[in-house]
């Protein structure tokens, strides 16, 4: 090995370990100045504040280290900065001055002097900012997958779910890679730990990070069970939507078919003639009867389980309710009773039809009963919410109830006046069935006021709360995101945010 090879090797060896400084050559390496302040540096840390040669211009560290080395060291200021401090600085010239460095300094430094002051600044700082980091990223994930709050339609919890999954594909994977990184970056610190050179402040040791990296598992693990639960249960709830759609179609279909035949042989009757399709209409009926049974039973697991179709699909299934109860009064009415039979029809007609056109009358009061009966079942029963969107849903859900309620007495007033077409015989009856409507819908009128009240009240108490809780929220994360670390250096902000 040459006496230069042994002076670059020499070189190397005194700047290693310093962040962004590489000894290639005796030219352009030195251009900087920072090869200088380095082998000084290790020398004798106390000369050279290495932070500040990573800020300063070529000049200023070539200045600083000439200076230097003349006045501490004694050596002889051989180079001038503006001849080292461009594109290609003498060779000859920078070898005879680190020679001379050599000769004040000329201990190799071995391996087992460790970790220097200025290496184990920056090694600290890297590791106290990059722990630091990680911590806040954990705790904000910690919390944020703890809130058992999910979103009520299956496309916004679609949304979630993707969402989770590529976090636990990208960014968690990424996370423990800066974990990881950081364990080794300590494994380098420990020394100086142990020696006591370096004080690691509470909570920032690798087994304060894994314990914070053990709770974000768990919250994860939790998050995905319930949230993995949540999905299913709102795409089982989608399917029953998109089967109430398809099946309420085919109802429509089925009730326009039915009105058809009874306006075809409601003409045939206005012109004399016996109706033909009488059988297939009661069929037809009774068939939309059954499918609007189990439309309504669909319907209430979706509002059972809070989907925000619920009470729109309600309504929908509700006005093919309201349709069949008119077609089949129509039919009972027109077509059983011969409504618009000839006139030399009419006395016979009644005699024989008359047992029949009771019947209806009376079988479409006990159909209003059963209504009133069903709906104070639903109020009875009904939820009023946890948070202020299902709040929110059932004050609409039960508004539109209330309307349909009030709207409700008009049908009551019909079968009212219906009674004058009964015979004495059957009134009595008639009276009594009608007293027990009366009866019962003044009970659910009062109980759907009351409700839509209470909820109105609910409503109010619940959105000024959570406006509060959302001003607590957004307080706690400026506490929690607020820098106290020496890098923020205003300190006014530091004094107000702990006051």
């Amino acid at each position: 090995m040459t006496a230069k090879e042994k002076l670059l090797l020499w070189s190397q060896r005194m700047v290693e370990g310093y962040q962004g400084l590489r000894c290639d050559n005796f030219t352009t390496s030195w251009r900087d100045g920072r090869l200088f302040n380095a082998i000084i540096h290790r020398h004798k840390p106390m000369l050279i504040d290495m932070n500040k040669v990573y800020r300063q211009t070529n000049l200023e560290n070539l200045d600083q280290a000439f200076s230097v080395a003349e006045r501490d060291l004694g050596v002889t200021r051989l180079l001038d900065p503006e001849d080292v401090d461009v594109p290609q600085p003498d060779e000859k010239s920078i070898i005879t001055y680190v020679s001379s460095l050599y000769d004040a300094m000329p201990r190799v430094p071995g391996a087992q002097d460790g970790v220097r002051a200025n290496e184990l600044q920056l090694r600290w700082q890297e590791y106290r900012e990059l722990v630091l980091l990680l911590l806040q990223w954990i705790r904000h994930h910690t919390a944020a997958f703890e809130e058992r709050k999910f979103p009520s339609s299956f496309e916004e919890i679609e949304i979630l779910w993707c969402q989770f999954l590529k976090f636990k594909e990208t960014e968690l994977p990424a996370k423990e890679a800066d974990k990881n990184r950081s364990k080794v970056i300590y494994q380098s610190l420990e020394g100086a730990v142990q020696a006591g050179q370096l004080k690691i402040p509470p909570g920032y040791h690798p087994l304060d990070v894994e314990k914070e990296w053990g709770k974000l598992h768990v919250a994860i693990l939790e998050r995905e069970k319930q949230l993995r639960s949540e999905f299913e249960r709102l795409e089982c709830l989608q399917r029953i939507v998109s089967k109430l759609q398809m099946e309420a179609g085919l109802c429509e279909e089925q009730l326009n078919q039915a009105d058809a035949l009874l306006q075809s042989d409601i003409r045939l009757l206005a012109s004399g003639k016996v109706a033909q399709r009488a059988g297939e209409v009661e069929r037809d009926l009774d068939k939309a009867d059954g499918m609007i049974r189990l439309l309504f039973n669909d319907v209430q697991t979706l509002k059972d389980g809070r989907h925000p179709q619920g009470e729109q699909m309600y309504r929908r299934v509700y006005r093919l309710h309201e349709r069949l109860v008119a077609i089949r009064t129509e039919y009972n009415l027109r077509l059983k009773a011969g409504v618009g039979a000839p006139v030399t029809q009419v006395t016979l007609q009644s005699t024989q039809r008359r047992p029949e056109l009771e019947d209806s009358t009376l079988r479409y009061l006990q159909d209003l009963l059963a209504w009133v009966e069903e709906n104070q079942r639903r109020i009875d029963s009904a939820e009023w919410g946890v948070d202020l969107p299902s709040v929110e849903a059932q004050l609409g859900s039960h508004r539109g109830m209330h309307q349909s309620i009030e709207e409700f007495r008009a049908k009551i007033e019909r079968a009212r006046n219906d009674e004058s077409q009964l015979s004495p015989a059957t009134r009595g009856a008639y009276r009594d069935c009608l007293g027990r409507l009366d009866l019962q819908y003044a009970k659910l009128l009062n109980s759907s006021k009351a409700r839509l009240r209470s909820l109105e009240s609910l409503h109010g108490f619940v959105a000024a709360a959570t406006k509060e809780l959302m001003w607590l929220n957004e307080k706690e994360e400026e506490e929690v995101g607020f820098d106290w670390s020496d890098r923020n250096t205003n300190m006014a902000a530091k004094k107000e945010s702990y006051s």
